[in-house]
């Protein structure tokens, strides 16, 4: 478990088994915490009234920032 203060709370980040997620934050909604896991490269979870922000580095399996229709 890692803890990071941010500027308005703080979250609290699991990470194991090739995952990182949000599971403790101290924000009133705690969005960040439903945002899901994160598994692959180009993943990330924001945690807006912390101001923090959690990314998987790498390239992505598509070589693409995003893919829409």
């Amino acid at each position: 478990m890692h803890r990071f203060q941010g500027v308005r709370g703080n979250i609290e980040l699991a990470v194991g088994n090739g995952s990182a997620e949000i599971v403790t934050a101290t924000c009133k909604n705690q969005t960040c915490m439903k945002m899901g896991t994160l598994r692959r490269a180009g993943q990330s979870l924001v945690c807006i009234p912390a101001q923090i922000s959690v990314s998987v580095a790498g390239a992505n399996s598509f070589g693409v920032d995003g893919i829409t229709f």
